[in-house]
């Protein structure tokens, strides 16, 4: 008997493309779950942020990987894995981004996230929901549970120097290139080390990942997998197929069937 299909799809760039979900995804992710399978996200996003766009977007999910790996959901929401940032990590990347005059960034965790603006920095997140979700700072800080930051500075080169500053400052974390934005999280997590947790908690399922960017080619070696035709060709140099859409991936997923 073949064994059920876990698809665990990248978000911005692959589900959500040109900052649209088209009604062709809705349909064959509903036909893929009707079918038997499981269906999932896996994103740097914090859960907050992704689990209530996904609500709003009316798109069921049977998994959360969120933080790059750091976090992840069941079905109902439930917390099934962690990895925190060290206190003293957190508080030194924090005193480094504060002191920064032009500067998008934020921290999230399981206790939810908060997101900070310096100078003219903006990005497509920020006039759409980054802060409409958002906790406050010290609520999300007193919690000891930040599992990772984002960043982004008016120019991609300061972007890029501030990851790697922070990268040879701070030996415990690592960071996730994601277009003109960076995630900084725990050191041997991302998308990859996620989706084998996925492997552990579904064992009697072929588990596929598809995704558009260099935060997803983690995954992309990792199982069998797909790449989105509009994403970065390294993906496509490693994944088994190309498509334009995740409604392409399960369409030829459910012809296997």
């Amino acid at each position: 008997m073949l064994k059920p299909y876990v698809l665990a799809s990248d978000f911005d760039g692959t589900l959500k493309q040109n900052a649209t979900i088209t009604e062709t995804d809705r349909r064959a992710i509903h036909d893929f779950r009707a079918a038997g399978h499981r269906f999932g996200v896996i994103t740097g996003r914090s859960h907050t942020m992704i689990a209530s766009e996904l609500l709003a977007e009316r798109i069921p999910v049977d998994f959360l990987v969120c933080n790059n790996g750091a976090l992840i959901y069941d079905a109902d929401e439930h917390l099934l894995d962690e990895t925190v940032l060290d206190p003293k990590t957190v508080q030194g990347i924090l005193d480094l981004l504060d002191r920064e005059p032009d500067v998008l960034y934020g921290a999230s965790g399981s206790h939810g996230y908060f997101s900070e603006q310096r100078g003219t920095v903006v990005s497509s997140l920020a006039t759409q929901n980054i802060r409409k979700h958002a906790a406050e700072r010290e609520v999300v800080l007193a919690a000891n549970h930040v599992t990772a930051f984002y960043l982004r500075s008016h120019h991609r080169e300061r972007t890029l120097e501030l990851a790697d500053h922070i990268l040879k400052t701070y030996p415990d974390v690592e960071a996730h290139i994601n277009s003109d934005t960076v995630d900084i999280g725990p050191k041997g997590h991302d998308k990859g080390t996620g989706i084998l947790k996925l492997a552990s908690l579904f064992p009697d399922s072929e588990i596929i990942a598809i995704g558009d960017h260099l935060n997803d080619l983690p995954m992309i070696k990792a199982v069998r997998s797909f790449a989105i035709a509009s994403g970065h060709p390294e993906l496509q140099d490693h994944a088994e197929n190309v498509v334009a859409s995740v409604s392409e991936c399960i369409t030829l997923l459910l012809q296997e069937k």
